[in-house]
């Protein structure tokens, strides 16, 4: 019951500084709009953190197995998958329309009325499922130091973080990667977005015959044949006429496609997975902190991803390598998996009754 106050607290402003990013303080570039901007962006991202960290945080408590857990990261995952296609299709689509942009803003804010659902799920008091006892809160600095003493969750953030890196550098700078071919990206971006709610059947049952870490694995590998593909593309471009070219992007954008969504599963069920082991042994809840903790490592990695490698490889001319330094991320990250703690390997995997 304690989530239902920090989401409204954190909704209200959220949406407040939204809208008010559609009323600039004059209609011309001025350093009157530059801080005016620059105050929005710190009231809506510090009320978006608590917002996100309160949602992630009920993961563990509106869901009493691992297969429920597994399953509603895969359900927000689908839904990571739509929003991404929001952004980078559909968006693209009115503005080219010549839609103004603070109409297409005031047509997507009422799907943050979805965030309201925990509210309607949410129980007064979190019970541990087993012993039906009540988990004890703690304050930020314990919640972080026990956060730190879990030696699965801090491998588990230098795993997520390599692969943090590929795919914010894959998501950041694809547009860039494929700017000299004159392929519509709005086709390419939908063939590695859309199919994803069908590929994520393919994983679920991945999962559930061998664990999650060989589903894990499977994605890394399938995602890294994707980018060896968008390389071959990019470099064939000029010797392929468009048609030929498209279709090879769209190929690796369908290979793309079967691993991006268990990516985002994976960001929501580890942490949650942990957290739901530490509510049965220790009876503390920490589940708000373990996903506040990944958010830092994930927007360090994705900091280095496009503020050093992809700047990088724009100012040196080497921008056609983007792919291969993706799929590195990947290779990386997959033997790092082979380590991640057996409870979290077999996480999901259905075990035959007697």
């Amino acid at each position: 019951g304690r989530r239902r106050p920090a989401l409204v607290i954190g909704l209200i402003p959220l949406v407040i500084s939204y809208v008010l990013f559609l009323l600039p303080i004059t209609n011309t570039e001025s350093l009157a709009n530059t801080i005016w901007f620059a105050v929005l962006l710190c009231i809506f991202y510090a009320f978006y953190t608590l917002t996100m960290l309160t949602f992630y945080a009920t993961f563990s408590e509106v869901t009493e197995t691992e297969e429920d857990m597994v399953f509603l990261s895969n359900v927000k995952s689908v839904c990571d998958v739509v929003y991404f296609i929001l952004g980078f299709a559909l968006l693209p689509m009115f503005v080219n329309m010549g839609m103004n942009i603070r109409i297409v803003a005031l047509i997507f804010l009422p799907l943050v009325l979805f965030m309201l659902i925990p509210l309607f799920l949410l129980k007064e008091k979190p019970t541990n499922v087993e012993g039906n006892l009540e988990v004890r809160t703690l304050k930020l600095s314990t919640s972080l130091a026990e956060s730190f003493k879990n030696k699965k969750f801090v491998y588990w953030m230098f795993t997520i973080s390599i692969m943090t890196v590929g795919t914010q550098l894959y998501l950041g700078g694809i547009n860039e990667f494929f700017s000299n071919t004159g392929l519509d990206m709005t086709t390419v971006m939908a063939s590695a977005f859309a199919p994803v709610p069908f590929t994520i059947i393919l994983y679920n049952k991945i999962v559930k015959k061998w664990g999650l870490g060989v589903g894990y694995r499977y994605s890394l590998i399938i995602f890294s044949i994707g980018m060896i593909i968008m390389f071959l593309c990019n470099l064939f471009s000029e010797h392929l006429n468009k048609t030929d070219l498209t279709l090879i992007a769209i190929l690796g954008g369908i290979f793309v496609s079967f691993a991006i969504g268990s990516f985002f599963s994976i960001t929501y069920t580890v942490p949650s997975h942990l957290a739901h082991l530490e509510q049965q042994n220790k009876k503390i809840s920490i589940s708000s902190m373990y996903f506040a903790v990944q958010g830092l490592f994930e927007g360090c990695a994705a900091g280095i991803a496009t503020g050093l490698i992809l700047v990088t490889l724009k100012e040196t001319g080497t921008i056609s390598y983007l792919t291969l330094i993706v799929a590195l991320c990947c290779m990386i990250t997959f033997v790092m998996s082979f380590f991640l703690p057996k409870d979290v390997n077999l996480m999901g995997k259905e075990t035959k009754s007697e």
